[in-house]
């Protein structure tokens, strides 16, 4: 029964936002481990408290987009393309900073961005070019 009502929910899905979708619920699920990690071990310094909230609220985007972007329409399409756009920006700022990690958010970003463009991904969340 409930591998019933998994193929049903996957059913018609694409498999490259499927993979998005898996990516950013397991970056979530392990952002929210981490989170509770930095606020229960470490919160010795004020600055492990800090980043356990940020932890915490990224890997928060992180089940949000993997969730929509399971559940579909064109509101899950706008939502990951406007966070990916934030991930972007931060992504780039760490570079100009000095920060080569993030090299790796632009790159994934990017392959998001090119993904969403494609006309029939569009087509899929109901997101068509208005000429």
């Amino acid at each position: 029964m409930c591998t019933e009502k998994l193929a049903q929910l996957l059913r018609g899905k694409r498999k490259t936002i499927m993979c998005i979708s898996v990516f950013h619920l397991l970056l979530g699920l392990l952002g929210f481990v981490s989170g509770i990690v930095f606020l229960t071990c470490f919160s010795y310094k004020v600055e492990n408290v800090i980043m356990g909230i940020t932890v915490l609220l990224a890997s928060f985007f992180g089940l949000v987009i993997g969730t929509s972007l399971l559940i579909g329409g064109s509101w899950a399409w706008w939502l990951t393309f406007i966070i990916e756009a934030m991930v972007l920006i931060v992504s780039v700022s760490n570079i100009l900073v000095g920060d080569l990690w993030g090299l790796l958010g632009v790159l994934y970003s990017v392959a998001v961005f090119l993904i969403l463009a494609k006309p029939d991904i569009r087509r899929y969340f109901g997101v068509e070019k208005k000429n």
